[in-house]
């Protein structure tokens, strides 16, 4: 029996092929955008705080 721990072997996939992957690339830049400010992206800096980012149950979502 193996000991690896890992669900699957990491490797690039390409965005256009899939929506998920689409969603993941989202995900992980806006949350990278809410710790590194950088000036060119201030539009998004609070997206994953707002969008993404666990929430309160009775909050109502918001449309992007």
């Amino acid at each position: 029996m193996s000991e690896r721990h890992v669900i699957e072997d990491a490797i690039h996939l390409d965005s256009r092929s899939s929506q998920i992957i689409q969603m993941a690339d989202l995900v992980a830049w806006s949350a990278f955008t809410s710790l590194e400010r950088y000036s060119q992206q201030e539009f998004a800096w609070d997206w994953y705080g707002s969008y993404l980012s666990e929430r309160d149950p009775f909050r109502v979502p918001r449309e992007l």
